[in-house]
């Protein structure tokens, strides 16, 4: 009678402590979060003011801004949201002359709003502006050699607008200070990514645009999917599992060389985890028996990949990789399981661009070039001032690029008749040449006349930056409004 009174009274206890520990964790989690209106305090304004110097009207409105959101998440947004509602005031919003000819408003609408979907916090941008339009985007996209003439007859209106998240897609044949800041959808959609978000586009011609941004309500905790690989166990966001299968060597197909798989009525593409992971060589996906799978899902992309074995379902505590491992690839952070060891969590996002030709050194290939620098490209800073050439050089080495500093456009002129760069990042006030007359002459010699050049300057005014543009800069960053991460997010837009 006493062993089960001892008994009753010690699962009473546990179940307590159990109540406890799950007040404490939610109490943690509170901690964390903070309402959107933390980082949205300054966008009408700056709405207001870039609609003005374009000469339009908008009404601008946000809803949502007591929605709460992961403090670390939030810091990561800003920049994007200032991307996009400036891009929504530079290419979407009309003229008043020429709404009022389509038979709209004089003045544009612009809204960001938020709100709570199950486990997710969604956040849409949307305009009343010109659209995106499909065929234009095509031409674009087939200019800069994004696709190819056959994806491009294949593609749907609502696939082409996809094109714009794609590196190195633009509209528009010059990044300027007002319109993104060098930074192009393409980095909103790595950095979306990144915090293991979607992003969903939705436009019609003449009438709006809308992104939809499908974020987690935190960065700390995640739901994943716990699998065996090649002896290691790795966890996979559970937002990006469709399901888990059994599959045997009879079930796979061959469609132009590739293994493919048979599921529930689709044709998917089949791979080695491990394989994309460089934790096992080129060979058959299956030897013989039954094997498991998991089916992963991005957007509309479905893959599958062979597993060795699958350890269900867990709810994880995300730790970053740290500065030396921040470029591994296929991972975007690490776990400490219940035995004490650690498990890499999987970035699905790039596991699906390395299946469109399939990782060669992988992981392990990674860990190795993470241990020593990696030149990136070879960028020329032009500056007359010490203070500045030094700390953007400082930023671009930090980063992998290798730098060669230049103290007046004469000195850039005779680096360049030795060596081909990457990128010319150049002032404007300089003795002798300025930097408007450099990138002119840049623009007059074979080797550099598709070389990337930024422009980093104290003049503010349209006309600089607009005579900038005519001399053949690509970019134009105003020193006042200067950001290490502005600096490095139009660096890696053009060469990257």
């Amino acid at each position: 009678v006493k062993v089960l009174a001892y008994q009753q009274a010690l699962e009473d206890d546990v179940l307590y402590l159990g109540h406890i520990i799950q007040e404490l964790h939610a109490e943690a989690m509170a901690l964390r979060m903070m309402p959107l209106r933390t980082i949205t305090d300054g966008f009408a304004r700056m709405v207001r003011d870039l609609s003005k110097a374009q000469g339009k009207e908008v009404d601008f409105e946000i809803r949502g801004e007591h929605i709460a959101v992961d403090r670390l998440l939030l810091e990561s947004l800003k920049p994007m949201f200032l991307h996009m509602l400036t891009n929504a005031v530079d290419h979407g919003i009309e003229l008043p002359a020429e709404r009022l000819a389509l038979g709209k408003p004089a003045k544009g609408t612009i809204l960001l709003a938020a709100r709570h979907e199950g486990n997710s916090v969604v956040i849409e941008i949307r305009d009343d502006g010109s659209g995106m339009d499909p065929e234009k985007i095509k031409q674009a996209a087939l200019r800069r050699g994004v696709i190819d003439k056959d994806e491009a007859e294949m593609l749907r209106d609502d696939e082409a607008l996809y094109l714009t998240l794609r590196q190195g897609f633009s509209t528009s044949e010059i990044v300027t200070d007002i319109s993104g800041r060098g930074v192009g959808m393409d980095v909103v959609k790595i950095n979306i990514e990144k915090v293991k978000g979607n992003l969903i586009l939705k436009s019609e011609v003449g009438v709006f645009t809308e992104i939809q941004l499908h974020l987690p309500l935190t960065l700390a905790v995640l739901d994943a999917l716990m699998v065996s690989c090649a002896g290691e166990q790795y966890a996979i966001p559970l937002s990006s599992v469709q399901e888990t299968i059994k599959i045997r060597s009879e079930d796979i197909a061959t469609v132009a060389g590739k293994e493919v798989l048979s599921v529930r009525n689709a044709t998917v593409p089949l791979f080695s985890l491990a394989r994309i992971l460089g934790l096992e060589a080129d060979g058959a996906t299956i030897s013989g028996g039954k094997v498991s799978a998991v089916i992963l899902k991005q957007r509309d992309q479905v893959i599958a990949c062979t597993i060795d074995r699958n350890n269900g379902t867990s709810e994880i505590v995300v730790k970053g990789l740290g500065g030396q491992l921040k470029r591994v690839r296929h991972a975007f952070g690490a776990t400490i399981m219940g035995d004490g060891n650690p498990a890499l969590i999987l970035d699905v996002p790039d596991i699906f661009a390395s299946t469109e030709g399939v990782a060669s050194g992988g992981l392990r290939k990674a860990l190795q070039e993470s241990q020593s620098l990696v030149t990136r490209g070879k960028v020329l800073v032009v500056d007359d001032s010490i203070t500045t050439r030094t700390m953007e050089k400082s930023i671009l080495v930090a980063n992998g690029y290798e730098v060669t500093i230049a103290v007046s456009a004469e000195d850039a002129l005779e680096k360049i008749s030795g060596m081909t760069y990457d990128l010319v990042i150049s002032d404007v006030e300089m003795p002798g040449l300025n930097g408007f007359e450099l990138t002119a002459r840049l623009r007059a010699l074979d080797d550099y006349r598709s070389v990337p050049v930024i422009i980093v300057s104290s003049l503010a005014r349209d006309e600089h930056k607009r005579k900038a543009i005519d001399a053949g800069a690509q970019a134009y960053i105003v020193k006042g409004a200067f950001e290490q991460g502005t600096l490095l997010d139009t660096v890696e837009a053009l060469i990257g």
